[in-house]
């Protein structure tokens, strides 16, 4: 181990931990434990595999990880406070549909996953343009985009709804991974997480992320062609589970909005149907299981209801009633019905 990698801040803070010297340190550092917070949150049991210890020392070592940290992890807030830093910390980014923002305070919050869900041509991919549109526009961040099916992402209708609100981005405040990049599998959609997180990470200053937004376009496609079968539903729901975990993790230590569009499937049963519309308005019902449906901060059902008109009901929300709102997808994008 070289003086450099010794003198290292995580390996000095884990040197704190009880039965925690140099070569231990290192060890947890290349497992990923790079904090006393993160060895505290550990099982006896997967520190004993992971470090061929005893259990009895693996214990000891999460105790004093415990005992060390626990005046920094899982603080908590009075009301006043918490209030306060969503005040002054969390951001609205205008949808382009009026009532909808207003509902949602001002618009689509930082901090939170929204979920688009709805049929073909229901007007998802145009909310999720519009949205990195105007947080250049009002927060002056950019976009991280992840196509995961070739072809839905179109820099011409980008420039369109960009010319329209007086918005340009320079080249490296939207990064796009295309869906040819990713593998076919919902691990490969999970790596470009890691990606994204990477340089969120790198463009911060001053505490601010470069970047506001966070698009998964679909978030669903993946994982329909992966896990096809019923028998496969728990693993599915573990996959899930797995990358929502992580985009909250984002959207909260970066402080973006995640946006994630989600395709919706028949109901073959006329009751599930009737179902379905009382609890969402809609007859159809959103590809993913109650896993995203509890996994996505805002839920938004979209329909086309004719030629020129569109609708979007707030299914799901932490401070919304359920509600509809109509809208208009232009040539300029998204607008008041």
């Amino acid at each position: 181990m070289s003086e450099k990698e010794e003198t290292s801040p995580e390996i000095e803070e884990l040197q704190q931990v009880q039965h925690v010297g140099p070569k231990m340190a290192e060890k947890l550092v290349e497992s990923g434990i790079t904090k006393v917070a993160d060895l505290a949150v550990k099982r006896p049991e997967e520190l004993k595999a992971l470090l061929n210890i005893s259990l009895k020392q693996a214990k000891e070592m999460v105790n004093s990880a415990l005992e060390i940290s626990w005046d920094t992890i899982a603080k908590p807030k009075y009301l006043s406070e918490y209030a306060e830093w969503v005040k002054n910390n969390v951001k609205r980014i205008p949808s382009g549909c009026t009532k909808l923002d207003s509902a949602l305070g001002e618009g689509i919050p930082t901090t939170a996953i929204t979920t688009f869900a709805g049929e073909y041509g229901a007007g998802k991919t145009e909310f999720c343009l519009q949205i990195a549109v105007n947080c250049k526009k009002k927060l002056n961040r950019g976009t991280f985009w992840i196509e995961t099916e070739p072809g839905t992402f179109s820099p011409k209708r980008l420039e369109e709804v960009s010319r329209a609100e007086k918005v340009s981005f320079e080249n490296d405040e939207f990064y796009i991974i295309p869906a040819r990049e990713i593998g076919d599998s919902p691990h490969f959609l999970y790596l470009t997480y890691l990606k994204a997180e990477k340089i969120f990470e790198e463009s911060m200053k001053d505490g601010v992320c470069k970047y506001g937004v966070l698009v998964v376009d679909s978030f669903t496609s993946k994982f329909r062609g992966y896990y096809t079968g019923r028998e496969l539903f728990p693993d599915r729901a573990r996959e899930e589970n797995r990358h929502l975990a992580k985009l909250n993790q984002i959207a909260a230590k970066y402080n973006v909005a995640v946006l994630l569009t989600a395709q919706i499937l028949e109901i073959p049963v006329l009751e599930g149907q009737y179902a379905q519309q009382a609890k969402t308005d809609h007859v159809k019902k959103m590809w993913g299981g109650t896993v995203l449906e509890h996994g996505s901060t805002y839920l938004l059902y979209l329909r086309k209801q004719s030629k020129k008109d569109w609708s979007i009901t707030v299914v799901d929300a932490p401070d919304v009633p359920f509600e509809t709102f109509q809208f208009r997808i232009s040539e300029v994008g998204i607008r008041d019905a």
